[in-house]
C-alpha cells in the first residue's frame, strides 16, 4: 500500500500517453503505484473552457511508487524515455 509517508515521485508528466505508458510498465513489473491528477485549468479565469483551448496538457500527472521500489521503477521507466 502506498501512503504519503512511504512514497516517492518517480515521474511527472502532462501527457496522457506518457501516463499510460508508465502505468503499463509499472503494472507489468508488479510495482504498486499511485497517480495524483491535477487539473491545471481549474479555478480563476482559466477555469472557463474555451473552444480553442488545447486540451492535451490540461492535466498534470504525478506518479508515485513505494520508496523500496523506486530504483527499479526509475530504471524501467527511464531506460528509453525521460519523464
Amino acid at each position: 500500500m502506498i501512503t504519503i509517508f512511504n512514497r516517492k515521485e518517480v515521474c511527472i508528466t502532462q501527457s496522457l500517453n506518457e501516463r499510460m505508458r508508465v502505468r503499463d510498465i509499472l503494472a507489468s513489473a508488479n510495482i504498486d503505484y499511485s497517480i495524483k491528477t491535477k487539473n491545471l485549468y481549474s479555478g480563476g479565469r482559466m477555469g472557463r473552457s474555451s473552444a480553442f483551448m488545447k486540451t492535451d496538457y490540461m492535466y498534470e500527472y504525478r506518479i508515485y511508487v513505494n520508496k523500496k521500489d523506486y530504483q527499479e521503477a526509475y530504471y524501467l521507466i527511464h531506460k528509453k524515455y525521460v519523464c
